[in-house]
């Protein structure tokens, strides 16, 4: 007994033999500074941008999201595969410890054939029980245990990770449906004013053809863009109807329910016009899904561990203590019952074992490289995403940019498009040029205060998605 106790001392201080690779983090591509430069772009790695959705000042959009991080169906089911990856975790820590601890009995009444080798003078016919607990314990021995706690650990990792990205995705698909929405209220108040001027326009034209100075051309077509103009109201509001059911789906509401519970006036959103970023590199340890895809790189390298242990045999130790009482032996004479929990009927056994899969026809071998290539797989698309990672930050940036200086133009444009519907109505009215300088500009009008309805939603819109791709909230 005590060599064996010293044989399983001995395996125990040699279990931190660990076969396979050990995890390194996978060199990518990198950047020392983003290419996009605006004094509207602000580099500053120190600085805690924090919830950035509170730059704009929007009480309402605040409250969205709050209710939005509280009640969202997809946030709630990404907690509980958190849940989920914890216990299967606490399962592989378990599994260093005897992985067989239970209590067993039978009471078996056995015959044994007449005709079976050895049992001339035996009693064929008797009762059998058995009371005791086993116990059986594979050792990691060559850290194939250890390896898938690396791969649990890993999953229940990347579940954290992916619960801050739902979280990341989730803010910024609210903040995004709020600016749309907001947008559209804009360019439904833009036209419905543009078609009160041209309804007043339509009125000029009327009288100056009841009047006789102008033919009833003029009236005609100054009908046909008023109303061509009103009918465009249709097609904004439904897509603002369809902002707001998608606003309410994320913050966890039917759009009924929603309507109970928010209200979104239609005051304009006004966008920051400057962004803080940190430096590239940053962005590897901010976003939570390239976390992520990492946390499944040290899982999937772990698995190439364990199929590398299968190649080692197993070594265990095993044993048994008990009762065992037939019912009908010199001893017991038909008093099982009285005899069962007797000195005499103690039964053991223990010692060590091992299996050791030597003919495996190439399996074990084909399954390492498969690991290994699923590993290398892994690697491959990690590296893929940190670029599509540094392409998102580019073109949000570049979007920001360029929103911004779109509407500074357009804002020109529209100031001067005004003057001249003021300019032309004027002169019509005077008799000093057609109704064609009328329409012309009602039209560039209409278009070009649209067009910077769209380019201020757009600064907005640029603004998120730099977050967004950041991976900040």
């Amino acid at each position: 007994m005590q060599k064996i106790l010293h044989l399983i001392f001995l395996l125990l201080l040699t279990g931190c033999i660990r076969v396979g690779p050990n995890f390194k983090s996978p060199p990518t591509n990198t950047q020392g500074a983003w290419t996009e430069q605006s004094p509207h772009i602000e580099i500053n790695q120190d600085i805690d941008m924090g919830p950035w959705w509170q730059n704009f000042k929007d009480e309402m959009l605040n409250s969205l999201i709050d209710y939005a991080l509280q009640e969202n169906y997809s946030l709630e089911a990404a907690a509980y595969r958190i849940l989920a990856a914890k216990a299967n975790l606490g399962f592989a820590i378990g599994e260093f410890f005897p992985q067989t601890q239970q209590a067993e009995g039978s009471l078996i009444r056995k015959h044994i054939s007449a005709n079976a080798p050895n049992t001339l003078g035996i009693d064929r016919d008797f009762l059998d029980g058995i009371l005791g607990l086993r116990v059986a314990w594979e050792l990691d021995f060559w850290g194939r245990f250890y390896r898938g706690v690396q791969v649990a650990g890993g999953q229940y990792n990347a579940t954290k990770d992916d619960y801050r990205d739902v979280q990341r995705i989730l803010i910024s698909d609210i903040v995004i449906a709020y600016v749309q929405h907001k947008t559209f209220q804009s360019r439904i108040a833009i036209l419905k004013r543009n078609v009160a001027i041209q309804f007043r326009s339509s009125e000029i034209a009327k009288v100056r053809w009841e009047e006789g100075f102008e033919s009833e051309l003029d009236y005609a077509q100054a009908v046909t863009l008023w109303k061509e103009t009103e009918a465009q109201k249709t097609s904004l509001e439904i897509e603002l109807k369809r902002t707001l059911t998608s606003i309410a789906i994320l913050v966890g509401l039917t759009p009924e329910e929603f309507t109970c519970h928010f209200t979104i006036n239609s005051d304009p959103l006004n966008p920051p016009i400057d962004v803080v970023v940190g430096c590239p590199a940053e962005i590897l340890y901010q976003r939570p899904d390239l976390r992520r895809s990492l946390d499944l790189l040290y899982a999937q390298n772990a698995r190439v561990g364990i199929a590398v242990s299968d190649l080692f045999p197993r070594i265990s130790f095993t044993g048994f203590l008990g009762l065992e009482c037939g019912s009908d032996t010199h001893t017991t004479a038909n008093q099982m019952g009285k005899h069962f929990f007797s000195r005499n009927s103690l039964t053991f056994f223990y010692g060590p074992d091992f299996a050791w899969p030597i003919l495996n026809y190439g399996r074990l071998e084909n399954r390492i490289k498969e690991q290994y290539a699923l590993l290398n797989e892994g690697i491959a698309t990690y590296r893929n995403q940190v670029l599509e990672a540094y392409k998102e930050v580019e073109d949000s940036l570049t979007f920001f940019v360029k929103s911004i200086e779109q509407t500074n133009d357009l804002k020109l444009s529209f100031k001067y498009a005004k003057r001249s519907v003021d300019i032309s109505t004027l002169q019509y009215q005077e008799g000093l040029a057609d109704y064609s300088r009328v329409l012309n500009s009602l039209q560039l009008q209409v278009a070009a205060e649209d067009a910077m309805a769209q380019a201020l939603g757009n600064i907005s819109l640029a603004y998120a998605n730099i977050y967004r791709s950041l991976g900040t909230f």
